[in-house]
């Protein structure tokens, strides 16, 4: 390993150390520390996705953490100039999901249901995209993966958060909009999932939106599922 590998072990380790310090000091204050990992509400087709590539992103985890000189086939010699990057785009991904979780406060949950008293959040990054913690773990895990150049890291890490990203929040949107209803429907319409839009386009938007549109063209249950 070079000098330069060894920096960027140090700041990969880093990254995940203050990742494990926001969410255990917000799970704690949400009061959800002993959350199972899996809720038995969820399908087990995305318990299973998650389990399957969970176990090569542990190992790519504690291959660049613990053994790096070994095993180089699973790592690529990424240029400078990329795992420079990486940092960066870690560190951004870190503030937003700080950012994120200081807005939820008490609201924060791992779990895709609404809890009984909870209060629909809007503020902070979530007035800007429905879903700034997708988008952070997703940064997170491309800069991990420009970071250690581990490619089963980046393969894993990613297909994990995309499948998130996609299958899983259908499924979480209908049970936000089954908790909040029109407010939540509302919000749907006029603000977008992961990439913010230029305040004029967000006006607009919120303009265009006709009300008692959640009841009418929505067949999702007021209950949880």
């Amino acid at each position: 390993m070079t000098t330069a590998d060894t920096i960027f072990r140090g700041l990969f380790i880093a990254h995940f150390t203050a990742l494990t310090v926001i969410r255990i000091y917000y799970k704690l204050k949400a009061g959800i520390f002993r959350e199972p990992l899996f809720s038995k509400k969820e399908d087990v087709f995305f318990i299973a996705f998650r389990a399957v590539l969970g176990v090569p992103l542990l190992f790519a985890t504690a291959h660049v953490c613990f053994f790096p000189h070994t095993l180089r086939i699973f790592i690529l010699d990424l240029p400078l100039s990329l795992r420079t990057a990486g940092v960066l785009v870690g560190g951004a991904s870190l503030g937003i999901l700080a950012w994120v979780h200081k807005e939820l406060g008490s609201n924060f949950t791992t779990s895709i249901f609404v809890r009984p008293g909870s209060r629909f959040v809007r503020t902070g990054p979530y007035r800007l995209m429905r879903h700034p913690m997708y988008l952070a773990y997703f940064m997170l895990f491309i800069a991990a993966f420009l970071m250690s150049g581990s490619w089963v890291l980046g393969i894993s890490g990613t297909g994990i958060i995309l499948m998130l990203m996609t299958l899983r929040l259908k499924r979480e949107e209908e049970n936000l909009i089954a908790g909040f209803g029109e407010e939540y429907f509302r919000y749907r319409e006029t603000t977008p999932r992961f990439l913010p839009l230029p305040r004029s386009v967000r006006k607009s938007r919120k303009n265009l939106v006709p009300l008692g549109k959640a009841s009418a063209g929505q067949s999702v249950s007021r209950g949880k599922a």
